[in-house]
């Protein structure tokens, strides 16, 4: 449980300082969540994929319901009630945690990593890069100063 706890309370800090944020840019989700996404990458290339698609979730398999009374209509087949008297699954319940998140957040959150990096570099509050690798860092370097010479070619060819 500890382990499940430490890999939450990053995204508990993530939620906690947006809330607290009166204008969320780009730039501050995109640094959160590479931060974040880096640390779920999975270490193993045998990971379940996992269907964001479908009602069922990634954890259906390993969680026993509750039965519905037959009398019982129900409208909503997600609202079922979980049997907390059945004992769950719990091996390797961190890796498979730590996917499935790994997997959300890069289903979910599809901003360009050219147009995210280029946000958090012009923002004075991560303009260090601090989050990224080296590589990405001088190649976002370097397609602002492609941006910024392609712009002085345009601003010189209106004048």
């Amino acid at each position: 449980m500890n382990k499940l706890v430490n890999i939450l309370e990053d995204f508990a800090g993530a939620t906690e300082y947006l809330g607290g944020s009166n204008y969320t840019t780009i730039s501050l989700m995109y640094s959160l969540l590479a931060v974040i996404s880096n640390k779920m990458i999975p270490d193993d290339s045998n990971v379940e994929v996992i269907d964001l698609t479908s009602p069922n979730t990634a954890f259906d398999d390993d969680v026993g319901y509750e039965d519905a009374p037959e009398d019982e209509i129900t409208q909503q087949p997600k609202r079922r009630k979980i049997n907390i008297n059945t004992p769950q699954n719990c091996f390797e319940l961190e890796k498979r945690v730590k996917a499935a998140l790994y997997q959300s957040i890069n289903h979910y959150w599809e901003v360009p990593q050219e147009q995210g990096m280029l946000a958090a570099l012009l923002d004075p509050r991560f303009k260090d890069l601090e989050f990224a690798s080296e590589t990405l860092c001088l190649q976002t370097h370097e397609q602002l100063k492609d941006a910024y010479k392609n712009m002085k070619i345009l601003t010189n060819e209106t004048l």
